[in-house]
């Protein structure tokens, strides 16, 4: 299960598995969170990593 954060205040706002899209207000700060917005986050950053370990190699 992963956990899913408030993206302002960090506060756990749930655990999830096998979902593709959720939207959470935070409680403590007031924050809209998307999980689909976070997945795609998350995504470019594996991406941008695995492109600068590619170029590492290259030279």
């Amino acid at each position: 299960m992963n956990d899913f954060r408030c993206n302002k205040c960090h506060k756990l706002l749930g655990k999830y598995r096998d979902c593709l899209e959720l939207e959470i207000k935070c409680p403590r700060c007031g924050s809209r969170n998307s999980l689909a917005q976070k997945l795609k986050n998350e995504n470019e950053r594996e991406k941008e990593l695995c492109l600068a370990s590619i170029e590492k190699r290259r030279g």
